[in-house]
């Protein structure tokens, strides 16, 4: 019989290519095959050990609460550039992860979809001056797995005589920088990978891809391991592409590097461990004094070290190896390149390549015999090109898509088989998984038949049999529908559904005659959107639903969702409104003050007994916009921060003070990383005060900063003489003893920077360290209209560095297109002891958690505040709410960027616009770590007068805590509590209420002892 397999219309995939060239390597050689798979780990060894792996799953920063396809989902590429769209998920299972060998500890972080847009330079140039990698990726695998360096990101204090280690704080020197494979392969998984936050990356040989490339690698899935096998060796596949846009090779090439016929054999790397032989010093000995000649070169200081640079012995702690600088090079040590080893300095060499007959650089992953990574693994520490590619937010140029998989690639006839005895014709097809699939067949092309109901792959393979058909047919036609997909995490796919519409994930406020059932597992019996079915996906809070509708052909106005819930909730309501074009996407230029509260404000401050700068531009900012009255912040600067970055309470992301514990964990997912796995357009930049510790990149490793500019420790000691650090994509440098005044270069940084963005819409975050200690004379240039407010001591100093600052700030707005920006200012805590004034008093000041150490002025200003000018507002706020305020602002959806994660902040957009606000609004703030002081204090809008102050370490439970209650509407400066055993029937219900709240959230504060 004649069987023909034909394609329905709906999957035919028609593109016109460029014919490829060996240059076009760039694009042809990315692993296409299986993206139409979804993404899967193994959460544990239980469930490797069963094989079960997981399309979903959760932890600290890696949530997939929807799946989604593995890799690379689109390649395209202009004259210039090769783009890769990837979620950054490796095509083998992942997983699983463990801090510790015996595998009991878990690895904080789980992967997740990081929505990535790399581009690869597809000219590369080769630079006299070679740049030094830096951390996160340094290009990508053709998988669609970041590609990082040889680092941990850490490296040897001398001072604490200690490695800087993701949690004690500690900076480290750079000098002795920790091997990433040495230090970490521990919490690696089979494929030899981890995660930085949620990124899954490869810093050494990864035997999952080369596996899959056919590259000398065999698998066992019973066990979940690789192993390398030699035998009958050809030359390794690409497997990667690095940001300077040459390819990086598997571990076997040519033996000679010019000669396709001269046999394949394993590259041996150009380095050796510092032990002595070939000449080499022998640190065993020596001791960690002297550097590498590339090391030394690499760090720009000499190659014998001072006493205070010297590393650690080495021991068995700091075995040989434990540092990048433990490795010397062998051309350094009297061996010859293509002689005694195969790779240069960059860990490459020129050759000729199957892909590059004619010959190019090329990078190769160096291994031992047995598989196991030799250093420097990947590339050396400079790239040899120059590494123009990176990550970018957008494409912001006409390009040629060159491929299209994931939920787009194209269904693809793969197998048919015929059993003869039975007749059974059993036809196989490439699809996607999730995809719910009709096949129909026909016996003249003209008239088809469904062969049953629809069915969902179950993987990127679909196969469906027509039984006994081969008996009575002599012939049969057979067609493959994709009449739907499964929800799936589309960030940072640039998707079209090539079967059946396309499904949009929208979240929806609803309310109803009854309260919706508390209970978050419980869902909906009925949702309908528009009148139509919608599919259901969760209910983020309370009053909330998050469902997915097809928006195809509908006009710009306001639709309806109904939701029906078991039992007494009965139906609730809400509305989405389509727009006819996307919302204009204003600026954000957050501006944080340092050590200012509203004592400090004249804006806030009435008391005829005050003495206060004058701070026109403040004042002028608040007459155009929306100043709040009751704005708080936590007592102290990192705290603040953290909370503002987060979203989050002190007790759930760990910063309680700005010493012991002000280290921001780097699992915790901050501002400016979910603008960056949003695929948001907006250009990202921090300057000033980071104090959030994590080291030199700490902008960067733990907040998700690619810009920042500033001092990353409390406060400069000398605002003329201080350290500066910048810390870009990811590399720091520093600089001391510099002399711009620091008021004056952060904002000479801001402006800069936000001159240079053009009509790309950007969030800025500028945290001045004015007016904090110390207390100085600002320059005479600074001064407001009229020359500096007059006042001798502390207290004068202090109101003429707010002078100065707010000066600059006239100049900062000045270059900034305000019809385009939204301003918000704020301060991070009360003002200082030494300062403070009426209506506060020096106990109740900066670092406690009463109204002088926490009140803060709070001023909003710019297009999207469109309450009327100068208007002011008594909601009770906290710098928390700044988080989905910003978000919000941005045109992002805070409960779609943060699934499975707790979100304390509130958004202020409704108070901007003078719209219902319905948050249930509390004042919450925090201090622990500091001994005598810390605990928690609570305002809730249901009692807006009361404040509750509950005294005790929320890190022991030994402790008794002691309450103490304010009426702070009579008692603004909290001398005189409330007497808890005698309160009034109002102040008892306000009381309860606070305790409850309390409760409610935990952390530990009232725990009795």
């Amino acid at each position: 019989m004649n069987i023909l397999l034909v394609p329905a219309l709906a999957v035919v995939l028609a593109c016109t290519a460029p014919t490829l060239t060996a240059q076009d390597a760039r694009l042809s050689s990315w692993m296409k095959e299986g993206s139409g798979r979804y993404a899967r780990i193994y959460q544990n060894t239980a469930a490797e050990s069963a094989g079960n792996a997981v399309t979903t799953w959760n932890r600290g920063q890696g949530i997939q609460s929807q799946p989604t396809y593995v890799g690379v989902h689109e390649v395209s590429f202009s004259a210039n550039w090769v783009y890769v769209r990837t979620t950054g998920l490796g095509r083998h299972v992942m997983g699983p992860w463990y801090l510790n060998a015996a595998k009991t500890q878990d690895f904080p972080n789980f992967p997740a979809n990081r929505a990535a847009i790399y581009r690869i330079p597809r000219h590369p140039t080769i630079p006299v001056t070679k740049t030094l990698t830096g951390l996160g990726a340094i290009g990508y695998f053709v998988d669609g797995v970041a590609m990082f360096d040889s680092r941990d990101a850490f490296s040897y204090s001398n001072g604490n005589a200690t490695d800087a280690t993701p949690v004690n704080g500690l900076q480290g020197d750079g000098i002795w920088n920790r091997d990433a494979f040495v230090n970490e392969s521990v919490t690696f998984d089979a494929g030899n990978a981890h995660q930085a936050g949620s990124q899954y990356h490869y810093h050494a040989n990864p035997p999952g891809l080369r596996h899959l490339l056919g590259d000398h690698v065999d698998y066992n899935a019973t066990i979940n391991t690789y192993a390398e096998n030699a035998t009958n060796p050809h030359h390794s596949p690409i497997l990667g592409w690095v940001r300077d846009g040459y390819p990086i090779y598997g571990p076997y090439g040519y033996s000679s590097p010019f000669d396709a016929g001269s046999g394949i054999r394993r590259m041996i790397s150009g380095y050796q461990k510092r032990d002595g032989s070939n000449g080499s010093t022998d640190l065993t000995s020596t001791g960690r004094t002297t550097l590498p000649a590339w090391a030394a070169a690499a760090q720009n200081r000499s190659a014998t070290l001072a006493t205070d640079e010297f590393g650690p012995g080495v021991n068995a702690t700091h075995t040989l190896g434990h540092y990048l600088e433990d490795y010397d090079y062998k051309g350094n040590r009297g061996l010859t390149l293509a002689t005694h080893f195969d790779l240069d300095l960059y860990n490459g060499r020129f050759c000729v390549t199957p892909e590059f007959p004619g010959g190019t650089y090329a990078y190769f992953v160096s291994i031992e015999p047995d598989g196991t990574p030799a250093f420097p693994y990947n590339i050396g520490r400079s790239y040899y090109g120059n590494p123009t590619g990176d990550a970018v937010t957008t494409i912001t140029e006409s390009v040629t898509v060159h491929f299209e998989g994931g939920p787009e690639m194209a269904d693809v006839a793969r197998f048919l088989s015929v059993d003869k005895p039975s007749g059974d014709i059993t036809l196989t097809w490439e699809g996607v998984e999730g995809g719910r699939y009709r096949v129909d067949a026909s016996d003249d092309l003209a008239t088809w038949t469904s062969l049953g109901a629809a069915t969902t792959a179950p993987s990127d393979q679909l196969s469906k049999t027509d039984v006994g058909k081969a008996t009575n047919k002599d012939r049969q036609f057979y067609r493959l529908e994709r009449e739907s997909l499964a929800p799936f995490d589309s960030n940072g796919f640039a998707y079209n559904n090539p079967g059946g519409g396309g499904l949009t994930t929208i979240t929806v406020t609803i309310s109803g005659t009854n309260q919706a059932p508390p209970d978050l597992n419980i869902a909906p019996t009925v949702v309908t959107f528009n009148g139509s079915a919608a599919t259901y996906l969760s209910r983020p809070v309370r009053n909330q639903v998050q469902i997915q509708v097809d928006l195809t052909g509908l006009a710009p106005g306001t639709y309806t969702i109904s939701v029906t819930f078991p039992g007494p909730a009965g139906t609730h309501t809400g509305t989405y409104t389509v727009v006819g074009a996307p919302p204009i996407a204003n600026n954000v230029l957050l501006i944080i003050l340092d050590d200012w509260g509203i004592d400090a404000s004249p804006l806030d401050n009435t008391l005829p007994v005050a003495t206060l700068a004058k701070m026109p531009t403040l004042q002028s900012l608040a007459s155009s916009g929306l100043r709040f009255t009751r704005a708080y912040a936590q007592p102290v600067c990192s705290p603040t921060r953290a909370t503002i970055m987060t979203g989050r309470h002190p007790f759930r992301h760990s910063v309680g003070n700005q010493s012991t514990h002000s280290t921001l964990p780097t699992v915790e997912l901050t501002l400016p990383e979910i603008f960056t796995a949003q695929g948001s357009s907006y250009a990202l930049a921090s300057f000033g005060k980071w104090h959030l510790g994590n080291g030199n990149t700490g902008p960067s490793t733990a907040g998700g900063w690619n810009h920042f500019k500033g001092f990353l420790i409390g406060a400069v000691a000398d605002y003329n003489l201080w350290t500066k650090v910048e810390v870009l994509n990811g590399a720091a440098t520093t600089s001391n003893n510099y002399t711009t005044y620091s008021t004056t270069d952060q904002v000479n940084d801001a402006v800069s920077w936000i001159a240079a963005r053009g009509t790309t819409p950007w969030f800025c975050w500028l945290a001045l360290n004015a007016p904090h200690a110390p207390f100085h004379e600002p320059p005479p240039g600074l001064a407001p209209a009229g020359g500096y407010s007059a006042g001798g001591g502390n207290a004068g100093m202090y109101r003429r560095m707010l002078e100065a600052m707010d000066t600059e700030l006239q100049r900062l707005l000045t270059n900034v297109d305000l019809a385009k920006t939204n301003v918000i200012l704020i301060g991070d805590n009360g003002s200082p002891g030494q300062v403070v004034q009426a209506p506060f008093t020096t106990g109740h000041a900066k670092d406690t958690l009463y109204e002088g150490g926490i009140r803060v002025p709070l001023v909003i200003s710019g297009p999207d505040v469109t309450v009327p000018a100068g208007s002011t507002s008594d909601k009770l706020v906290h710098g928390i709410d700044l988080f989905s305020t910003v978000l919000e602002l941005a045109g992002l959806n805070v409960v779609a960027a943060t699934p499975g994660i707790v979100i304390d902040s509130r958004s202020l957009v409704p108070i901007l616009k003078g719209t219902t606000d319905t948050a249930d609004r509390a004042v919450i703030a925090e201090r622990f770590g500091s001994g005598a002081g810390d605990g928690r204090a609570l305002i809730s809008d249901d009692y807006p007068d009361y404040k509750l102050i509950i005294f005790g370490d929320r890190l022991s439970a030994l402790d008794t805590p002691v309450f103490e209650f304010y009426h702070v509407a009579s008692d603004g400066n909290e001398l005189t509590p409330l007497n808890i055993s005698q309160l009034s029937e109002g102040q008892r219900a306000a009381y309860d209420h606070l305790i409850a709240l309390d409760a409610t959230l935990g952390g530990g504060y009232s725990d009795p002892g």
